[in-house]
């Protein structure tokens, strides 16, 4: 029986489609379980750390770069603006994705004092939403004395919170990273601050500004 032309076609697109799968997939480097935790990439010699859940990748490539496991499996992709022989990230559209750093190349992580050039402001509620710009300078070293130096308080519960927005903390020295910060309002008009990656809470002084 001969077969359509048009089924041919068919057949030589998922062809194709096969083999570009296949080879993007052996194109991503594969990195093995190490000690601590850590994502070995034998090829290039480097070790890799995932980040506190502080750190956020403000854009990934499309393309995978690397697969791993430790007790589930890893995909890593580059981070624009950064080198991937320092750093790489999940997908930052999944639920709650991590940074990796690399251990020689950045053998300390960055930590809120890195990240004070701007805020910008997001809310989230199905989808992520930029809805200002802090730029003054004394507002952002503000924020990060208050959540470095001042007394640790409970987290309100969902039931007595007003409004909850995101500060994405930027760094020149870091293009391609955030630093998140929660910032809440409770119904008695208390505001807080809260790094999930220190797992610490403030009560703040600061009501958050007019924004750009």
């Amino acid at each position: 029986m001969q077969i359509k032309p048009i089924l041919k076609f068919k057949a030589a697109l998922f062809i194709l489609a096969v083999v570009f799968f296949l080879s993007s997939c052996s194109s991503a480097i594969s990195l093995k379980s190490g000690d601590g935790g850590s994502l070995i990439d034998e090829k290039n010699n480097r070790s890799y750390i995932d980040c506190s859940l502080s750190l956020r990748a403000v854009s990934i490539k499309t393309d995978v770069y690397a697969r791993g496991s430790r007790n589930d499996r890893v995909t890593l992709y580059e981070i624009v603006g950064l080198d991937p022989a320092e750093w790489l990230s999940e997908d930052i559209t999944a639920g709650i994705p991590l940074v990796f750093r690399e251990q020689t190349a950045i053998p300390v992580e960055p930590t809120i004092e890195d990240f004070d050039s701007v805020i910008y402001l997001t809310q989230t509620e199905v989808l992520t939403l930029q809805i200002g710009i802090i730029a003054d300078k004394d507002v952002i070293l503000g924020y990060i004395s208050e959540l470095l130096t001042n007394e640790e308080a409970t987290l309100p519960s969902h039931d007595n919170l007003d409004f909850n927005y995101t500060l994405n903390f930027a760094s020149d020295k870091y293009p391609g990273l955030y630093y998140l910060v929660q910032y809440y309002a409770d119904t008695s008009g208390k505001f807080y601050l809260y790094d999930r990656g220190m797992k610490k809470c403030v009560i703040s002084n600061t009501e958050l500004p007019k924004t750009d």
